[in-house]
């Protein structure tokens, strides 16, 4: 997996399997040091979470820091510092993409400027060490996606090979793990004379532990 892009931009967004907000924002900015309230989860404290992006020379390169303290007495609870490649796409959000009841820490760090696909790096909440740590395949989740906390799935939405023609997986979270349980898949197999693509569409379900093909769509 790439990583392609940032824009000079932080905001934090929240999704709870509650439906009910745990992030109060001190101040709406769309600079380059941020600060706001935070919730993790019902149980824990409330803190200032700091989110400070940082260009670095020769230009190719950004560097984020995520700061999180108590906010009774300031302390510091947790700090991550990680770098990315310059583009022109990111922001961090919080997120529970894991569906465990805790936000998690989403950056997303890059973004194609063609087909608008985002590549992420996440910071899952570890409740046994009362830590964030980074998760290698939850990173790898590619393109548009959206979360479905009833049916704990997660769908992937990107694009590739040509413009009409696109890729859909579907994964289920268990045990903290994902399971790709849907797969579908476009394919250019004509053009007309006036150059208007023809597009074939297979999709694949997960059926007895093996992903086989339930149905095409064949164009008129």
């Amino acid at each position: 997996m790439t990583i392609r892009s940032l824009i000079p931009f932080i905001f934090v967004c929240f999704s709870s399997l509650f439906g009910q907000a745990l992030i109060r924002s001190t101040h709406h900015s769309s600079s380059r040091d941020t600060t706001y309230m935070v919730r993790i989860n019902r149980t824990m404290p409330e803190f200032i979470a700091h989110f400070k992006m940082t260009k670095l020379p020769p230009g190719d390169k950004i560097q984020y820091l995520i700061e999180l303290r108590n906010s009774t007495d300031s302390s510091l609870f947790q700090s991550i510092i990680d770098t990315v490649d310059f583009s022109w796409g990111a922001h961090i959000e919080l997120i529970d993409i894991n569906f465990d009841g805790y936000l998690d820490l989403k950056l997303v760090s890059g973004e194609s400027p063609a087909y608008a696909d985002q590549s992420y790096r996440f910071w899952i909440f570890d409740q046994k060490n009362h830590r964030y740590l980074y998760n290698e395949e939850f990173s790898n989740i590619y393109g548009q996606f959206v979360t479905d906390s009833l049916s704990k799935t997660i769908t992937c939405t990107f694009r590739e090979n040509c413009s009409m023609c696109r890729t859909r997986d579907v994964y289920k979270i268990s045990n903290n793990h994902l399971k790709l349980i849907e797969h579908q898949w476009d394919e250019r197999v004509g053009e007309d004379e006036n150059g208007v693509m023809t597009v074939k569409t297979t999709i694949e379900k997960l059926i007895k532990g093996k992903m086989r093909v339930v149905k095409t769509i064949m164009p008129n």
